[in-house]
């Protein structure tokens, strides 16, 4: 009984490697991802590939385009934005700045030339500074706090920066479908996915049932739009109402992660507030969530900057009510403009010519 048992098992990872080996000879592929399902915040989810440890991450060495506003956005081998390659040795007797942050660290909706973090550098290196800067913008469409933690603290710490920007909160408060970002990571079965992910056969599978769920969808009349969120939250039927991506006491204790790294490794951290354009109503407050969401996350992070004693930048006072509805995108009321990303720079300045944000060293 155990011979056969062991022919049985034998005979099903034959055939599994036959298929698997025709598959691939064929150049079978098929990527259905999840993550808009499981990641409303996840923008851009056709250019993403999914990570273990922080969900996804942009395909390295590719262009991105964005149809809706016209622009195409470059991508390097770390999946960040620009094509400048990042050396994990610093070069010599240069100050590196490290921005973790969302699609509006990215620049979602501007030029690369146009990022705050370009800015940044310039304005750093214009004649007649001390020292040279280097600025490497790590933002990431759809990144909540919890995954600029973990990359930050996996990977990009390795790149030695000296300071590290802290810029997330409205991903943050978008609602979660079933789990909250950090008891998403602790589920093994995401882990299981993103090795399934790489087998041609599962791909086959996978393709297999996006038919069967497109038809279904059809049936129920419902149009299977991966882009379309409402489509989302009726096919997830684990959206639990009040559970967001990542709650206050998290996004607070993201933070503090951070800058306790920040102490272990010698670098220091600035926390900027999440600015937003204002809304006219309540109605156009509600027809813009999470913005009403937003407030309370930069409040906790003001008290956090004092409690630790760290630079905060309150970008939501600066930008959301300097009353210029040109430092936002036009029906944007999230994503800078170049005028706003200019402001983002000048204030980002303003913090890194104090002291603290320069000058911390390890404990």
């Amino acid at each position: 009984r155990r011979r056969k048992a062991l022919f049985a098992v034998a005979a099903v990872l034959i055939v599994f490697a036959l298929a698997e080996a025709v598959l691939r000879a064929f150049d079978f592929t098929f990527a259905l991802t999840d993550l808009r399902s499981r990641f409303p915040g996840a923008a851009f989810a056709r250019y993403s590939q999914k990570h273990p440890d922080w969900f996804w991450e942009l395909k390295p060495l590719m262009v991105m385009g964005d149809d809706r506003r016209g622009l195409t956005y470059e991508i390097n081998r770390l999946g960040f934005r620009g094509v400048r390659e990042w050396l994990p040795k610093k070069p010599k007797d240069t100050l590196r700045v490290l921005c973790l942050g969302d699609s509006c660290t990215f620049g979602l909706g501007v030029r690369f030339e146009d990022c705050y973090t370009v800015r940044l550098e310039a304005l750093l290196n214009a004649p007649g500074a001390s020292r040279r800067f280097e600025v490497l913008n790590a933002g990431s469409p759809g990144y909540s706090s919890y995954q600029g933690w973990r990359i930050l603290e996996k990977q990009l710490v390795d790149f030695e920066p000296d300071v590290v920007t802290f810029y997330f909160g409205k991903n943050d408060a978008e609602a979660a479908f079933a789990y909250s970002d950090k008891d998403q990571n602790a589920l093994r079965a995401f882990r299981l996915r993103v090795a399934l992910d790489k087998s041609r056969v599962y791909q086959l599978c996978s393709w297999l049932v996006a038919i069967e769920m497109r038809a279904v969808a059809r049936i129920r009349g419902v149009t299977y739009r991966a882009t379309d969120e409402k489509t989302w939250q009726q096919v997830n039927k684990g959206l639990r109402p009040g559970l967001v991506r990542v709650s206050h006491d998290e996004f607070v204790e993201n933070a503090r992660s951070i800058i306790a790294l920040g102490r272990r490794r010698g670098f220091n951290v600035v926390l900027l507030t999440y600015p937003y354009a204002t809304p006219p109503d309540e109605e156009a407050w509600r027809r813009h969530h999470p913005l009403p969401l937003i407030p309370a996350y930069s409040a906790r992070l003001r008290e956090l900057a004092e409690q630790e004693n760290v630079p905060l930048v309150d970008l939501e006072r600066v930008l959301a009510r300097s009353n210029d509805p040109t430092v936002f995108l036009k029906r944007d009321p999230i994503h800078p403009s170049p005028k706003g990303h200019e402001l983002v720079a000048q204030q980002l300045l303003q913090a890194l010519a104090d002291g603290r944000a320069t000058g911390q060293r390890r404990e």
